[in-house]
């Protein structure tokens, strides 16, 4: 094929599919477009596509335009009236159906899997073909000579039961295996990590989600790793021979083909090889010269652009609407104000206009952290539901969408009252509405999977999508309102709402809470039918294995119990991420192996060369620092104590830290008591003055390492000098038999803030081993941070955080319950592997905020080896151009974050000189042997001490 000239977008370069494509295309003359790192760059909210056409190189005119992904990426306005061939290449038809299908008039073809042809043509789509859009990349997907056979099957992919509910189904059936061979599930595995397991593994099982070829079903075998995949794929077959390049499964051979070619090598590694062969013909590049060809053959290239396109024949504010549905839908950063802003082009006069408007507009409120904007959108909200109430077609919708917004904020009769109101009144929904409505909150979960499949499945039988569309709102509104009652203890409510919801559509986490309710009344028979379905619809919930186990044992049905229990360790064992879970079953096991276990006690007399030391829960990451001391360790739980973290948890958080083997967790207050009866322990390490009055009346050797200064704990009254004074009197009460442990000067000195107590300091830092952290890439253009509340604590400047990265990708990981999109880490290797692939760390301290600067996130991310972009702060670690950049100029700030995004060597230049200064700062040798030593120091000088205290 001849050269040709194509504009690519919406792709960022330094994203891995953008990558892959450009490489793919590399012998045509490609420009890209996207809202940044691309060859063309706009503002979404605000560009015309027109706009980005008058932006290319003078002279330069696109053979093809080709949209790549429309049901994920934004399409800039007036995209539909692009005088040059527009292709769409669809991935995930199934996520978005409803608007690509009312799109499909916009394009002059679209491309997608062979289903989704399917699935369009019987919609009424004729403008629609099958491409393979996957294949795999050489660069990133190849062999790795000398990488080892180390797992007999993987599956390595998203494990969302909301998304991929049917994967996980069938990725449980494996656990048997685990018996007899290592079989494991891996979620959040990227770049070359990904690429090293599947070189690692003997097997890929794979599960598609459409019956497409996707990714992994070309990258497994260019790895060498023999390919399981479902023998009803749609188009496997266009690819691969069963036997002889990969291996096709059902439910009835899986585990005996498993079984077959794990212990048949020779057979194994002749389908390898003939795979590997095979699959080099199905390169990117490989896929996209098919592609382009298809476009060739149908005349594309060559004839004359028919304008307008039928979409510009639809009347104006249905237009609108859908181009801003597109938006509003879409991933794309300011998606949301670029929905608000078509919206905005004309007043809304239907019903359904006011009530797609009062969503979008809430779903900005949700994410906008100015006062007075979130105010305005909120209003706006209010006028466009008060419009759509007076539709009896449209009401339910709108009451249903009410109901979430009040339920967000706490509004619970309201939110009752209105989803009781949309229940009522579904059934007068009009079908158009239950096809055009949008939802609020709108995510990716299980309610938006059965909207579009619905859709998809039935755009050629109004009658029975309606019905299927009935079925999920009606499940979603009784899901929520069941949520509702559990928070109010409305134990009655609850349950029917939960029957009535798992009547509608079956779910794991619905069965689950139906479970917990029935137990609550003494129904326990239908309790454990609860729980059994519950992991029939979702076999990785491990709440409801272990809310089954202790019914079982409540029933006195102890052989039940035990099945169940290794039924669950078989489920950990097969999906690491969970072995978190690990001590509760295996504790229900009779002769199980002695060992420090979740519920027992240690004897301080089994080994008195190693001190037990009892400890509170309230960081997991600097408690395990602590722990490589190689001390035994028995940590209260928040729980015991009555009180909570400001994250919440109340017990061990494994998705910061696995719990070690030399730690156990005590979550009653009779372990806790027992213990200190047996005198199990040397002494005790407190970090809170909650921490100190419990242990009060006890006589153990206690250590004091403060977590928060007086002047954090104090806040304005910090500046009452009687007040403060006081406070400190307290404190030194508390004290009097403990030895002070500070790990930073701002802790130790009053001046500072701090306590200005006796004590010892053993390091400047709360430590972190930099062997822990390690191997940054920096191949994901976009900006981590790494924190709990961080919209409530005022020390982290959510305000400007927010300022300073408006539009660019970012993640946030942790508790934020109030930030879209914020998550908590799955685990410590999915913590580690966000620092690895993200480009730049962003770190703020408000500047009153007087404790060091270089936090445990901030170290973690800085040991890795991502560079650092912060604001000033006089305690920080950062050298302005050295580590990273610091300033307090905003604007300086956002120019330095797109530098490094710009410039990826740049960005690991810095990061190296982040690891070493940050190795410099924890003196990781230097804490453990001060733990060790102050440990000892404060059970050789208890009694002292406790003289001392006494006299005083």
């Amino acid at each position: 094929m001849k050269t040709r000239r194509i504009l690519l977008g919406p792709i960022r370069s330094s994203e891995m599919g953008g990558q892959f494509l450009r490489r793919a295309l590399a012998n045509h003359s490609v420009i890209t477009f996207a809202e940044q790192d691309a060859d063309i760059t706009y503002d979404y909210s605000m560009v015309t596509f027109d706009q980005i056409l008058r932006a290319l190189p003078e002279g330069w005119q696109p053979d093809l335009v080709l949209i790549w992904s429309p049901e994920y990426q934004g399409l800039p306005h007036g995209f539909e009236r692009c005088p040059f061939p527009l292709v769409g290449a669809i991935g995930d038809w199934n996520m978005s159906f409803r608007c690509l299908k009312e799109l499909a008039g916009a394009f002059d073809h679209l491309f997608t899997d062979q289903r989704g042809v399917e699935r369009f043509r019987q919609a009424g789509i004729q403008n629609v073909d099958q491409a393979l859009l996957f294949g795999f990349d050489p660069q990133s997907h190849h062999r790795m000579p000398g990488e080892k056979k180390l797992y007999d099957v993987t599956l390595i992919g998203n494990m969302n039961p909301d998304v991929h509910g049917e994967r996980a189904r069938w990725a449980a059936k494996l656990a048997p295996l685990t018996e007899r061979f290592r079989v494991q599930l891996f979620s959040g595995v990227y770049g070359e990590d990904y690429t090293r397991l599947l070189n690692q593994s003997k097997i890929t099982f794979n599960r598609s989600i459409r019956g497409e070829m996707n990714m992994r079903a070309y990258e497994a075998p260019a790895c060498g790793s023999l390919l399981f995949y479902e023998e009803e794929n749609a188009e496997v077959h266009q690819v691969f021979t069963d036997g002889k390049h990969c291996v096709l499964y059902n439910e009835e051979n899986l585990i005996e083909r498993l079984t077959y070619f794990l212990t048949h090598d020779a057979e194994r590694e002749k389908i390898v090889e003939a795979a590997y062969e095979r699959v080099q013909s199905f390169r990117y590049e490989d896929q996209l010269e098919r592609l382009l060809q298809k476009i060739e053959s149908l005349g594309l290239f060559d004839s004359p652009v028919q304008l307008p396109r039928p979409f510009s024949a639809r009347p104006a504010m249905e237009q609108i609407q859908l181009r801003a549905w597109q938006a509003f839908q879409s991933i794309t950063p300011d998606h949301l104000e670029a929905s608000l802003n078509m919206l905005a082009e004309q007043l809304p006069t239907e019903a359904m206009d006011h009530q797609n408007l009062a969503v979008a507009s809430l779903s900005a409120a949700a994410q906008t952290p100015n006062t007075e904007a979130q105010n305005f959108l909120v209003q706006q909200a209010a006028s466009g539901f008060n419009a759509a109430l007076n539709s009896e077609a449209i009401a339910p919708i709108a009451e249903a969408n009410c109901g979430a917004w009040f339920g967000i904020c706490q509004r619970l009769d309201e939110a009752e009252q209105a989803m009781l109101r949309s229940l009522q009144a579904l059934e007068s929904c009009a079908p158009e509405t239950l096809w055009t409505a949008w939802q609020f909150p709108y995510r990716f979960d299980r309610f938006r999977m059965e909207i579009e499949q619905a859709a998809s499945q039935y755009a050629n039988d109004p009658t029975r999508f309606v019905e299927a569309a009935r079925v999920a709102w009606r499940w979603q509104l009784l899901k929520s309102l069941g949520e509702l009652y559990a928070s109010q203890g409305d134990i009655t409510q609850m349950i029917q709402a939960y029957r009535y919801a798992v009547d509608n559509l079956q779910d794991g986490g619905c069965w689950y809470s139906l479970g917990i309710a029935l137990e609550k009344v003494g129904h326990l028979e239908a309790a454990l039918m609860a729980g059994e379905q519950a992991i029939e619809n979702q076999p990785f919930l491990m709440e409801a294995h272990e809310f089954l186990a202790q019914l079982y044992l409540r029933l006195d049905q102890e052989a039940q119990a035990m099945e169940r229990a290794q039924s669950a360790l078989k489920i950990i064992a097969l999906y690491p991420a969970l072995e978190g879970w690990r001590e509760r079953f295996e504790s229900l096991l009779p002769n199980r192996p002695q060992k420090p276990a979740a519920h027992g006690v240690f004897s301080g007399t089994d080994d008195s060369n190693t001190p037990h030391i009892l400890t509170f829960n309230w960081h997991e990451p600097f408690l395990c620092s602590v722990f490589k001391t190689g001390h035994h360790f028995s940590v209260i739980t928040p729980e015991v104590l009555g009180v909570q973290r400001i994250d919440n948890n109340l017990e061990w958080d494994y998705s910061k830290r696995p719990l070690p083997n030399n730690a156990q967790l005590l979550t009653t207050i009779h372990q806790v008591q027992e213990g200190l009866r047996q005198r199990a322990y040397h002494a005790a390490l407190c970090f809170t003055l909650h921490d100190l009055s419990s242990l009060r009346e006890v006589a153990i050797p206690k250590l004091f390492c403060p977590i928060s200064s007086p002047r954090n704990d104090l806040g304005d009254q910090y500046e009452n000098r009687s007040f403060r004074e006081a406070y400190l009197r307290h404190i030194q009460d508390l004290t009097r038999d403990a030895l002070i442990v500070y790990v930073s000067d701002q802790m130790a000195h009053e001046e500072f803030g701090g306590y200005g107590l006796p004590g010892v300091q053993i390091s400047k830092v709360a430590s972190i081993d930099p062997e822990d952290y390690t191997g940054y890439a920096g191949e994901r253009a976009a900006v981590l941070r790494v924190g709990s509340l961080i919209k409530e604590r005022w020390f982290l400047n959510y305000d400007i955080q927010q300022q300073v990265l408006d539009g660019f990708p970012h993640k946030i990981l942790g508790v934020n319950p109030d930030l879209p999109g914020a998550t908590p880490a799955q685990n410590w290797d999915d913590l580690r592997q966000h620092y690895r692939e993200y480009r730049l760390f962003f770190n703020s301290y408000h500047k009153r905020f007087q404790e060091t600067s270089a936090q445990m996130s901030l170290l973690e991310a800085m040991l890795t080896g991502m560079p650092i972009v912060a604001t000033d702060h006089p305690l920080s670690v950062i050298q302005d151009g050295v580590q990273g950049f610091v300033s307090d100029d905003i604007p300086t700030l956002r120019a330095r974050i797109q530098q490094l995004f710009d410039d990826p060597k740049l960005a690991k230049q810095l990061g190296q000189q982040a690891r070493q200064k940050a190795i410099e700062i924890v003196q990781f040798p230097t804490f453990l042997e001060g733990w060790s030593r102050v440990i000892q120091q404060s059970i050789e000088e208890y009694p002292a001490r406790l003289r001392d205290s006494s006299v005083a």
